[in-house]
């Protein structure tokens, strides 16, 4: 996070951790589309939807700005 110029909280729940696993949680979204054979388009809308409700997640989370 530091170095991609993100303040980066050291006490609490803003951990390193955390940000492996918000961000596996992620990618995790984006394969169920494949692991459930959408189609292409279906997929896309899937997830642009999944990248609307992550990036909301980290900003709240986070206090990032996308």
């Amino acid at each position: 996070m530091e170095a991609a110029g993100c303040p980066v909280q050291t006490e609490g729940a803003l951990t390193e951790r955390l940000l492996h696993i918000v961000t596996t949680s992620r990618f995790e979204s984006i394969f169920e589309v494949i692991r459930h054979g959408m189609s292409r388009e279906e997929a896309a809308e899937y997830i642009g939807l999944l990248s609307r409700y992550h990036r909301a997640g980290f900003s709240s989370v986070f206090g990032v700005d996308s």
